[in-house]
């Protein structure tokens, strides 16, 4: 809830990001690729998220996931009662 964006009094956002995976699981380079609804702060907010994820540096048949792209969907969600 900390980087929901603020002033926005939406129930649902939802966003599409595509993430490089750097050699410590890590993603970066990060870009929006859907956001509805548009220029209300999630997509910066789903940015900001992405930097608290970390995978695995290898996959389950022991490859390195380094330089592979990653399409993240996320969904925003919060209970508001005016």
């Amino acid at each position: 809830m900390r980087l929901y964006p603020g002033r926005v009094r939406l129930l649902t956002a939802r966003v599409t990001a595509e993430c490089l995976i750097d050699q410590n699981g890590r993603f970066s380079s990060c870009k929006i690729l859907a956001e509805d609804p548009p220029s209300k702060g999630f997509g910066e907010a789903t940015i900001k998220l992405s930097q608290l994820f970390q995978m695995k540096t290898l996959d389950a048949e022991g490859l390195p996931v380094a330089g592979r792209k990653l399409t993240l969907p996320v969904v925003w969600r919060t209970e508001y009662s005016p």
